[in-house]
Parts: structure tokens; C-alpha cells; sequence
């Protein structure tokens, strides 16, 4: 009997003692890359917005240019350009930043003033929601307004559709209105069609006429 208390006395603590072992921590989230900063924007033919003519933290608190800023993902969350660290809209948009979104197959840009409220672009629009192939590269183009819906560029464009190569540049696209159907817009372009050189240059940029109907 001795013996059986024994036993049973040094097994209760170590039971007591597993009760209360904390939980292991939680995962530290990856850090979030520090910004980069360019002199200019542009989009490049799979439709991603790139910098060019880099510029230290320093040289950008002087300088015009752009701020990019990145997600624990390593994705572009936002662009927005600065005068001397003054946000201001940009010579390319017409905006002070572009705010990216992404959901599986699609990415959201979303265009805002210097006081962040949204804002319209040099194509009075302040959305574009991406449709995106298997390499993530955008197959569809639609615009948005500040809630979100479906609305019309300056060009009488609703959505661009966008046929890619192999390499995921844009080689076709055609424009869709307010009924769903390919049409002519504003500025005179039905289908258009891209060549590039082997460094991704444009080197041809042709308009095509819709079809003749009887």
C-alpha cells in the first residue's frame, strides 16, 4: 500500500505540470521589404508597373519620384509619388498612389489622392479589377469605379481583352463596352496588336478596323 501511494504521489505533479505548459509561440510573419524608390513609372508589356532610375532613401527626400512598397509576400502593394516627400499626382496616372489588392486570379488597383480618398485617373476611372492567367499576368482588364462596379473609361471602354504570347506580353487586344460586345472606341482602336524586339520592346503597334458587316 506504501508503495502504491508512493507511486501515485509522484505521478499527480508530473500530470499538474503538463497541464500547464505553454503553448509553443505563435510564427513570426516575414518582415516587410523596405521601399524602393524611382525616378519614373511605366508599364511594361505584361501590364506590371515598373520603376526605372533608382534612388536611395536619401536622394528620394529631395527628389520627384516614386515610392514602392511591398507586402511580407514580396508583392507591390503600393506606388505613390512624391515631391521633396509631399505626395502628388504623378505625370503618367494623373494620381498620387495606386493601392494593389490580390485574391487568387485576380488584382485590384485602386487610384487616390494625396489625402488617400479615391481618386480619377488620366482616364477617369479609379479602379481596374485584373483577371489573371496560371503565370499570374493579366488576360482582362476591367474598369471600376470608387465602389467597385463596372463603369466606362474616357475611351467608352468597359473591359480590355488581352490575348498574351508565350512570355506573357500582350500581343492582341480588344475592347468591350456597356452591352458585352467588342466595339470601336473613342479614339478609333477595335483590335490592336503588338510585335516586340528580344529585349520585350515594342516595335510595331497596329490598329485593325472591325469587320465589315452586310
Amino acid at each position: 500500500m506504501a508503495l502504491a501511494l508512493l507511486a501515485l504521489a509522484l505521478f499527480m505533479p508530473l500530470t499538474r505540470a503538463a497541464k500547464t505548459t505553454p503553448p509553443p509561440p505563435s510564427p513570426v510573419p516575414p518582415p516587410i521589404s523596405t521601399p524602393h524608390y524611382f525616378f519614373t513609372i511605366d508599364l511594361d508589356p505584361r501590364y506590371q508597373v515598373v520603376g526605372t532610375g533608382a534612388l536611395t532613401e536619401d536622394e528620394a527626400a529631395k527628389a520627384a519620384c516614386y515610392r514602392f512598397t511591398y507586402g511580407p509576400a514580396g508583392k507591390l502593394t503600393q506606388v505613390e509619388y512624391r515631391r521633396a516627400g509631399t505626395p502628388m499626382p504623378d505625370p503618367l496616372f494623373g494620381v498620387a498612389s495606386i493601392a494593389f489588392e490580390y485574391q487568387p486570379g485576380l488584382e485590384r488597383r485602386w487610384f487616390r489622392n494625396a489625402q488617400g480618398q479615391p481618386a480619377k485617373d488620366a482616364f477617369g476611372i479609379q479602379g481596374e479589377e485584373l483577371k489573371l492567367n496560371a503565370a499570374g499576368f493579366p488576360t482582362e482588364i476591367t474598369n471600376l469605379d470608387a465602389s467597385g462596379a463596372k463603369t466606362r473609361d474616357t475611351n467608352g471602354v468597359v473591359r480590355y481583352v488581352r490575348t498574351l504570347d508565350n512570355l506573357n506580353r500582350a500581343i492582341m487586344g480588344r475592347r468591350i463596352g456597356l452591352f458585352g460586345t467588342d466595339i470601336t472606341d473613342d479614339a478609333g482602336y477595335f483590335e490592336t496588336r503588338k510585335n516586340y524586339d528580344n529585349q520585350s520592346q515594342l516595335i510595331e503597334y497596329s490598329n485593325y478596323d472591325a469587320p465589315a458587316t452586310c
